[in-house]
């Protein structure tokens, strides 16, 4: 029997067996170098890598599928451009069209270039370095806002006069397409000063496209800043657009610094409001302080200034003369001496009494030796007048802004879309999100933030605008038209309209509640 250890004696180890191997051949040796196992480093960047791939594939295909879902146009269930609340629509809508592989043609898109939905739904691409408007090659247009139940369904017609300089050219691509409406008419001029290579690009790209059979050239012409030039471009314009068509309703000047904060369409309906349109309003900015008029008069109209495009010069000066010589109406003048803006929004019967009438032709021989003429013609014909003063709104409803925390701009507005040092927009919120005008203006930069910010949360011609916040902005933008389209009797006198509640806010303060 076998006698057990105990614990504090060794037990003796069996000696191990040892298998016995052939001995390795030289080709086996070579064979196991080329196929070494990998390292678990080298394993991890390999997965790393395919994982990656494959992730990137997928995005791109999703990214590819949803850039061509469209909307139902004809639905208003499940349209969120159309119903009130995305929050609140109804879950049993009908789902997004999807367009079969077989239809969708990817765009090309160059990085100067900016996706703009026009007022029937379409997209186009505007190139604002080589002064194009491309259409989209989707095969359904983008369905847009629709908002008749905040401004009713009767429309004005508008007739779009647009002054572009050899500055804000690069803008015009972007604001036409935004202004585009099958039922208005646009008119527009390029100064004489510009090259033709600029204008030649843009105009083919208009003629090629027959959605803008709308929109009309004036024959270029020299035009001088703050000289009368520019008040008779104006009148030559809008004598043009009577002598084209005479049914539209209102008459609108911008250059190409502006941009519109309301849907064109929501504008047509606003204008077209029984109490406006049926009235014969026309908007003028009336400057509230008269003080203020007795000093624009002493330095812009008791001299003789010149302007140098009155010579019929093939290349003449583009600055204002002014003379030593003093005005022969230095004194008392026999109607009242305003200032407003040089930007209007112009009742047809008014516009066409500014240029066809003997009153208009006498002040605008009045004024035409004086400085900035322009903004003194037509308040000063309107306030004179005791048909045409009765109808008028004292507001152009455009936002300008002349201070930033306190300080002044000086001889020119504010440019608005400029950032600060940390990537802010200063004139954002307080400032153009609570003008309530229907235009905003100086813009510097053909694509900026502030151009899109204005697009997704006030106008909603981004495709993927915040409707909740769009209509909170018309509705804002109605009250105030509305209000300054009332004319109490009881207003007679007062320059500002109080019951209206506006406040131009100045960027850098608190909003006053």
């Amino acid at each position: 029997m076998a006698r057990i250890p105990y614990p504090h004696q060794e037990v003796e180890q069996m000696p191990s067996i040892r298998r016995l191997r052939p001995a390795p051949s030289p080709h086996s040796k070579r064979l196991r170098k080329r196929f070494k196992r990998p390292r678990p480093q080298v394993v991890t960047i390999i997965a790393s890598i395919v994982i990656l791939f494959v992730f990137l594939v997928l995005s791109r295909a999703t990214l590819f599928t949803s850039q061509y879902t469209l909307l139902p146009e004809s639905s208003d269930a499940s349209n969120p451009l159309n119903r009130r609340n995305s929050k609140s629509a109804s879950s049993n809508s009908p789902a997004s069209l999807v367009l079969p592989l077989s239809q969708r043609q990817p765009d090309t898109k160059k990085p100067s270039e900016h996706t703009v939905i026009s007022a029937d739904g379409s997209v186009f691409y505007v190139d604002h370095q080589a002064f194009t408007i491309v259409p989209s090659q989707r095969t359904q247009p983008l369905a847009v806002t629709r908002m008749s139940h905040i401004v009713g369904d009767t429309d004005a017609k508008i007739a779009f006069f647009l002054q572009i300089s050899d500055a804000n050219m690069p803008f015009l691509p972007r604001l036409l397409t935004v202004l585009w409406h099958p039922s208005n008419v646009y008119l527009i001029h390029f100064d004489y000063k510009m090259a033709r290579e600029k204008t030649h690009s843009f105009r083919q790209s208009v003629a090629q496209n027959g959605k803008f059979s709308n929109v009309h050239f004036m024959q270029s012409e020299h035009i001088t800043y703050m000289g009368v030039s520019m008040l008779l471009n104006t009148l030559s314009a809008i004598e043009q657009l009577l002598s084209m068509d005479d049914s539209w309703d209102y008459f609108i000047n911008l250059s190409g610094s502006d941009y519109p904060l309301v849907n064109v369409a929501n504008m047509r309906r606003i204008l077209g409001q029984a109490h406006i349109v049926g009235r014969n309003v026309t908007f003028l900015q009336v400057a509230p302080n008269k003080q203020f008029w007795v000093r624009t008069k002493e330095t812009r109209f008791n001299y003789v200034f010149y302007d140098p495009a009155l010579g019929m010069q093939d290349t003449p000066s583009s600055e204002l003369v002014r003379t030593k010589k003093e005005h022969p109406s230095r004194g008392e003048i026999g109607i009242q001496f305003l200032q407003s803006e040089a930007w209007v929004i112009l009742h047809r019967s008014f516009a066409r009494f500014s240029v066809r009438s003997a009153v208009a032709r006498k002040l605008l021989m009045l004024l035409s030796m004086m400085k900035d003429p322009e903004e003194h013609f037509f308040v000063m014909l309107a306030w004179n007048d005791a048909h045409f003063n009765s109808t008028l709104a004292h507001h152009a409803l455009r936002g300008i802004y002349w201070k930033l925390d306190g300080k002044r701009s000086g001889q020119h507005p504010y440019y608005i879309d400029d950032d600060v040092e940390n990537g802010s927009l200063p004139f954002w919120d307080p400032g153009v999100v609570h003008s309530r005008c229907f235009f905003a203006r100086k813009f510097r930069h053909a694509e900026s933030a502030l151009l899109d910010r204005i697009d997704r949360m006030m106008s909603g011609t981004h495709a993927e605008a915040d409707m909740k916040a769009v209509e909170d902005s018309l509705i804002a933008v109605k009250e105030f038209v509305g209000c300054l389209a009332k004319r109490d009797p009881a207003w007679a006198d007062i320059l500002w309209h109080p019951p209206c509640n506006y406040t131009e806010y100045a960027p850098g303060h608190k909003r006053q509640r």
